[in-house]
């Protein structure tokens, strides 16, 4: 008769138990996390982890930033009042400018810092083009979404949307605007926010943000350009 392994028969025990040791404390640890509220929080759609939002620009109206040639964020705080009650509450708007080529893509983030809930009718962003001593052009508009915020701290972010390819030599920007029911209350129009300019050159190359020359860090939510 051949020598039984007995060496590799234990060996193989051995290997078992360890990787069954291994699932019950990854299980246990799992069940703890949940427990215990360590499980990390979730995300909500559209938004990007580690943005600040939240704390960017939240002393003034308006702010406008310039991430690089392509991509530029303007954030408004829009506070609401009634004639009855006075300060109602207040929320933030923050549109996000990324260029693709000579076509803009829009995303809006939407977050409640004070006040009742908030149901969006509607969020547009149209896009403009700035004509010298005439009413600016238009160059579509830009449905993004009828969120609601039930609470104070709760954001929206839509998806990213495609605007109109822009083959015209031209200076261009988006508008936030649309309507907002906060709870209890009457509609009201979401303040105009005008997000930092771009330009389109005559040649075939794609649309970008200049180096701010003149354009200000800060301005009025009714009209960022003063």
């Amino acid at each position: 008769m051949g020598k039984r392994n007995h060496g590799g028969v234990r060996r193989a025990g051995v290997a078992r138990m360890r990787r069954a040791v291994c699932v019950a404390l990854t299980a246990l640890t799992a069940l703890a996390a949940v427990l215990l509220g360590g499980a990390p929080p979730a995300v909500a759609d559209g938004l990007r982890q580690g943005d600040d939002y939240d704390v960017w620009c939240e002393n003034v109206e308006v702010c406008h930033r310039r991430i690089n040639g392509y991509i530029a964020e303007s954030k408004g705080n829009a506070t609401y009042f009634s004639f009855e009650q006075g300060f109602i509450g207040d929320f933030d708007i923050i549109l996000r400018i990324n260029l693709n080529g000579r076509q803009p893509r829009w995303q809006v983030t939407v977050i409640l810092d004070r006040g009742p809930a908030l149901q969006f009718n509607e969020i547009w962003v149209n896009c403009g083009q700035a004509v010298d001593f005439l009413p600016d052009a238009t160059c579509g508009p830009n449905f993004m979404g009828a969120p609601r915020l039930d609470r104070v701290g709760a954001r929206w972010t839509s998806q990213l949307v495609f605007g109109e390819r822009l083959p015209m030599e031209g200076e261009y920007y988006g508008v936030v605007a649309g309507t907002v029911f906060p709870a209890g209350q009457p509609m009201a129009m979401i303040p105009r926010l005008e997000s930092m300019h771009f330009t389109c050159p005559a040649s075939p190359a794609g649309c970008a943000f200049p180096l701010p020359r003149s354009y200000q860090d800060t301005g009025s939510l009714a009209n960022p350009r003063n």
